[in-house]
């Protein structure tokens, strides 16, 4: 079943949570977690709830880096935070650098759990007894995470495979967590001014979005699947396989990868692995996912990557992946392209085109930081260049703006500065500006090619008929709410004083134009009736509301006149 997400936030569903909503809080008190937050004040039950976790023991964990603490609480927090933290790692807009590599050290942070559930899991899961599928199968995990954990195993014609088995009751602990999450982010975003243009509540929606496929291996075998079809012909890269007979949404069996991870770089000189060659190679393979394909490995990170006989490059754990369509690519390459070029003006107008809320954007400010920041990177030498750091305060700049990145671009960002990081550690002399710059143009040129052009000008064609197609529907629609009352309209102005006062002046005079019409209207009915009583045979009410109506002629036109717009 999916992650129920519709309910997420509700409060009486979350006070029904109260012992998990409880720890919680316990845990963010005990690290304190709420120091972070500026103006923050704990209501009274609180703030005895914090009283009970102050000893010597929190005093003393108080004084590490508040970066830390947020790592070290995620972990107690248990299985759901620590994939929070994970995803949130991958945010490079939102957090500071220390956050960022403090999450990013979350990745093997989890204990495993007993095998008596690894047993009942993949018995439930692919039927009848481990050991039928299974005749070995190590009992000790060689890697625990978030959401499973992986054993060593054999087949019955001897394979070695690998088995990834899911987390018992997972994803029921996930849906009282998310609910406890959501319901604090949408308290934040309506109590806390810092939090409001940051939406906590949607990026919450993204993650469980991002969650729940995770919980489906099935999800994960296909996108195994699709890159052993994207990289099938490169002799450089392999792609691990998989066992769709004996792959559940709980239980994936995987091709056991035999190499040597590329973090261990003290093995890769003693077998002898050429690090260069597998720097070139992981390199161009993931920038080739993202900016060829569209479709990439999220985290990249050398715990991912293995070195196997012949400097060939396999990457391991599909779970979290990012896609980018053509036109998503094409953008974030003219960005890249104009970064290279130190083009800050071509730079800011493709940035605005990538980011959400680019509107309250300060753009003459925005284009002066960047051009700033381009100067200071793009002029360093090449080895000193680096684009983790460049991406991290690219990623400050506009959030000082209140501009977001879509959650893929900022997942293809941190891929590439996970990347760098790969490279360089494998071969310190690598140029990754000269390795994208390839990609980048071959982007830019393909959209010029006649089957390109002839095929956007086909597709905008078709979106305006659509358009134009939708037109009385939507007219309909409106029309329809309008009658039953439902139609909302908002107008929204800038505060500024020349407004207000010309919103203020149009007010007045439409009263006034109202108010000399009704007068108008009634003294002419008072004096065809010839109700008494009269002056020289006019009705003297009739006679007062015209010479009423008269005088506010005169102001009217007057002030008019006075303000020189006719």
């Amino acid at each position: 079943m999916p992650i129920s997400i519709r309910r997420i936030g509700k409060i009486e569903k979350t006070y029904q949570h109260f012992k998990r909503f409880e720890e919680i809080i316990y845990i963010v008190f005990k690290y304190g977690l709420q120091d972070a937050i500026r103006g923050f004040d704990l209501p009274g039950p609180l703030k005895a709830l914090s009283e009970r976790v102050w000893d010597k023991k929190v005093r003393a964990l108080h004084k590490e880096p508040f970066a830390k603490r947020l790592r070290l609480a995620l972990i107690e927090m248990g299985p759901t935070f620590v994939k929070f933290g994970q995803i949130m790692s991958m945010r490079v807009e939102f957090f500071s650098s220390d956050i960022i590599e403090e999450l990013t050290q979350l990745q093997d942070a989890v204990p495993a759990f007993p095998f008596e559930e690894v047993e009942k899991t993949v018995t439930a899961e692919l039927g009848g007894m481990l050991h039928k599928n299974f005749p070995q199968f190590e009992e000790e995990p060689i890697g625990s995470a978030s959401l499973g954990q992986v054993h060593r195993a054999r087949l019955p014609d001897g394979r070695r495979v690998v088995v990834k088995v899911q987390r018992p009751e997972i994803k029921g602990r996930i849906e009282i967590d998310l609910e406890i999450m959501m319901h604090l982010a949408e308290w934040a975003e309506n109590n806390i001014e810092e939090f409001q243009y940051r939406r906590p509540a949607q990026f919450l929606e993204e993650f469980a979005y991002a969650i729940e496929r995770e919980l489906d291996y099935k999800q994960e075998e296909a996108n195994i699947q699709r890159f052993q079809e994207l990289f099938r012909s490169d002799p450089g890269v392999h792609i691990m396989g998989c066992y769709p007979d004996l792959s559940t949404e709980r239980v994936l069996t995987l091709e056991e990868i035999e190499g040597v991870r590329v973090r261990e770089l003290g093995r890769l000189e003693q077998e002898g692995f050429d690090r260069r060659v597998l720097a070139d190679r992981g390199v161009d393979c993931v920038l080739s996912q993202i900016f060829d394909h569209g479709f990439f490995h999220a985290d990249p990170h050398p715990g991912n990557i293995f070195a196997t006989t012949g400097n060939v490059v396999s990457f391991i754990d599909f779970g979290m992946v990012g896609r980018l369509n053509r036109r998503h690519r094409e953008l974030m390459a003219d960005f890249l392209y104009a970064v290279n070029q130190r083009d800050a003006g071509r730079a800011v107008k493709y940035l605005v085109k990538i980011t959400t809320d680019a509107r309250e954007a300060d753009l003459p400010r925005l284009e002066k930081e960047i051009g700033e920041l381009i100067d200071r990177y793009v002029s360093k030498p090449i080895k000193e260049v680096s684009f983790a750091e460049l991406f991290a305060r690219l990623s400050g700049v506009l959030a000082d703006h209140h501009m977001t990145i879509p959650a893929d671009f900022s997942m293809m960002l941190k891929s590439i500065s996970t990347l760098e990081g790969v490279g360089r550690s494998l071969d310190p002399d690598i140029n990754l500006t000269r390795k994208l710059v390839p990609y980048l143009y071959r982007l830019r040129i393909a959209r010029l090619r006649p089957t390109h052009v002839a095929g956007d000008i086909t597709d905008s064609t078709i979106q305006f008929v659509e358009l134009f197609q939708d037109i009385p529907e939507k007219v309909r629609d409106f029309l329809q709410l309008s009658l039953k009352g439902e139609a909302q309209i908002r107008v929204e102005h800038r505060q500024s004083e020349s407004f207000k006062i010309f919103w203020n002046q149009l007010t007045n005079r439409l009263a006034v134009a109202l108010i000399l019409s009704a007068l108008l209207i009634g003294s002419s009915i008072i004096v065809l009736s010839g109700l008494p009583p009269k002056w020289n045979d006019i009705p003297i009410v009739g006679l007062i509301g015209f010479i009423l109506a008269g005088l506010m002629s005169l102001s009217l036109l007057f002030s008019i006149w006075r303000s020189g717009k006719f």
